[in-house]
């Protein structure tokens, strides 16, 4: 098998990386896993494929992660989903522990473990409620911020992607760029802050284009000394070949 400049690796089955050829089998550097080489060749084109679409579906998932995550924090699916399933639960635990009680039966025997079956469930979903509150605060300070879009240029047209500057489509919450397909949040941030957003991104331009002075003054600065020692060069080779004639 040829190397890399040659010809595309065949990727790893395991995590991806290039595989290297070494007598009649692949091997990877990075995970250490190893399979034979197909003698061949329209097998190793075959096997190549197959490869190569596992990649791409792989990159296709991680795309769709995303905007998956931010939906989930945005539109709290796994905290109703939580207190969904502990409902069940919890109601057959309350009804039995209310039969018994009409019946007479108050032992600690029978209601004992039926209210600590109630504690323990109780807590195990408090706990989940909680973690998963705190997870929604740390998003929405944290992540959602770096996700916002950018406000739209004038009143009543949509907003613009954060990181091409695109218009989105119409709606709210999460939205996909149609042109750069990176994740965008819209809401009510977007009107509330305008004017705020608008003055941080106009600062980021200012920055944008203090950086780009620098470099370019480097650049001219770097040019001129580069022009100056051609010519110091250039008169020093000149005065020394005129001596030499």
């Amino acid at each position: 098998m040829m190397s890399a400049p040659e010809l595309c690796p065949v990727p790893c089955g395991r995590c991806g990386a290039a595989m290297e050829a070494a007598g009649t089998m692949l091997r990877c550097a990075y995970c250490g896993a190893s399979e034979p080489l197909p003698r061949d060749l329209a097998a190793r084109l075959e096997l190549l494929r197959k490869r190569v679409d596992q990649l791409r579906a792989e990159k296709l998932a991680l795309d769709q992660l995303d905007p998956r995550v931010c939906g989930m924090a945005e539109n709290q699916v796994w905290l109703r989903g939580t207190l969904k399933a502990a409902l069940g639960p919890l109601s057959i635990i309350t009804v039995v522990l209310l039969l018994n009680v009409y019946a007479g039966d108050r032992r600690a025997a029978t209601l004992g473990p039926m209210f600590g079956y109630a504690i323990q469930l109780l807590s195990i979903v408090g706990g989940m409620v909680i973690a998963f509150l705190w997870l929604l605060r740390y998003y929405r300070r944290v992540l959602r911020p770096q996700i916002l879009a950018r406000v739209p240029p004038a009143p009543g047209l949509p907003a613009r992607c954060r990181v091409c500057g695109g218009s989105l489509n119409a709606g709210d919450g999460i939205v996909e760029c149609q042109w750069c397909r990176f994740t965008n949040f819209v809401g009510d941030d977007l009107a509330r802050r305008r004017d705020e957003l608008l003055a941080r991104e106009v600062e980021e331009y200012r920055e944008r284009q203090a950086g780009a002075k620098v470099v370019i003054g480097h650049h001219h600065h770097r040019v001129r000394n580069a022009i100056l020692v051609g010519h110091i060069i250039g008169m020093a080779l000149g005065f020394a070949l005129g001596r030499l004639v």
